[in-house]
């Protein structure tokens, strides 16, 4: 018994004694099985053969939607109608296969994670079975994220310009790619901002002596020390040219440390809040074409704390209160206080960043007591 097209070209699939066998074809499509008797003196029969078409992936997703709110992007889909249907893989970047993956194994129909930067994302969706063979065609959509909240950036680095790090078959240089050499029209490109291509300082592979990049290569960053346990979101723009070259990717990836002793898992990263003081990024690049290489020209790290508000409502005694605000702010914060009644007003003093000192005064500016509300805003 054969799997293929024609008897001397098919794959083998078993001799024998049985009336039936069972295989599994590695992949769906037309499949053609091909049969001959063997006699004991070594002889064939004429040849039969029988094929059928063998959906072995998933149906592609339906209604794929993506929307911004605020400063979350919402992904929502149709769920599948086959029961063997598992899960769905999302990515972001100009194809399915050299995308970022934003997530996997998702079991719902939605799903929704923070972006820390305006612009164009792409996003791509399949569906996953439980052979784990995924949709043939990636659903895409794309979407303009605007109007993004004010950052809170305590610390930033820009990796391109510091080059601080450590290098495995990487290096900074000039890049290869400009207007004249990315290839195509100017009407290919409508969306592309000149930012993202080319650039005096590129991170990327290193070419060998015979003109030739390596596989695959790696640089480390130096370590980020914010100084003290810190509940924070880390963002990154991180910008390659894997969208305008097929056959390479860059990946970003992150871990991150309370102590400098214990670290978490390296994963790929995704903007997302963490509690840390240290901080390891990497970037993994990789190629099958060696006389092609990718190129990160924007890696901006941006340490950026979470607003917080924190309210109350206090009795306060003649000679006033101190008020914390239990909660950890990086800066003083702006307190706005109001005093509940006729003909008085707050005093604070000694305001820092664990509390503040308050007096009720009436209009003589005598120290009377009573009932204020207060509010800190800040992070």
């Amino acid at each position: 018994m054969r799997y293929g097209w024609t008897w001397e070209d098919a794959t083998k699939l078993t001799q024998t004694k049985e009336r039936k066998y069972q295989f599994r074809p590695t992949d769906g499509g037309n499949v053609k099985i091909l049969i001959k008797a063997l006699s004991t003196a070594g002889f064939y029969s004429d040849e039969a053969s029988g094929s059928l078409y063998a959906l072995m992936e998933p149906q592609d997703v339906e209604n794929f939607i993506v929307q911004q709110n605020g400063e979350y992007v919402e992904l929502y889909w149709d769920r599948a109608h086959e029961n063997d249907v598992v899960g769905y893989e999302i990515r972001e970047g100009w194809t399915f296969d050299y995308g970022q993956l934003i997530a996997t194994n998702i079991t719902g129909n939605s799903y929704k994670y923070k972006v820390d930067f305006d612009g164009i994302y792409h996003y791509w969706i399949k569906a996953i079975n439980r052979s784990n063979r995924f949709s043939v065609t990636p659903i895409d959509y794309q979407l303009t994220v605007v109007d993004l909240p004010p950052k809170n950036v305590i610390q930033s680095f820009d990796e391109i310009v510091m080059q601080s790090g450590t290098h495995a078959d990487t290096e900074f240089g000039v890049s290869d790619i400009n207007w004249q050499t990315i290839g195509g029209q100017w009407s290919d490109y409508p969306t592309t901002k000149f930012e993202e291509v080319g650039g005096r300082q590129v991170l990327r592979l290193e070419k060998d002596t015979s003109g030739n990049y390596p596989a695959t290569g790696s640089y480390m960053c130096e370590q980020i020390d914010v100084g003290r346990l810190i509940t924070a979101n880390i963002a990154v723009k991180f910008l390659s040219t894997v969208k305008f070259r097929g056959e390479t990717s860059a990946t970003l990836q992150m871990r991150t440390s309370k102590d400098n002793a214990d670290w978490s898992v390296w994963k790929d990263f995704l903007p997302a809040k963490f509690v840390f003081r240290y901080i390891e990024l990497r970037v993994i690049l990789s190629t099958s074409n060696p006389a092609k290489t990718p190129e990160v020209n924007r890696f901006d790290v941006m340490i950026d704390l979470p607003d917080i508000e924190k309210a109350g409502t206090i009795g306060v005694p003649v000679g006033g209160i101190r008020i914390t605000y239990n909660t950890d702010f990086y800066i003083i914060p702006v307190v706005t206080p109001y005093a509940i009644g006729e003909g008085v007003h707050v005093e604070i003093t000694n305001r820092d960043k664990t509390g503040f000192n308050a007096r009720i005064l009436n209009l003589g500016n005598q120290d009377v007591g009573g009932t204020m509300d207060w509010r800190a805003r800040g992070y």
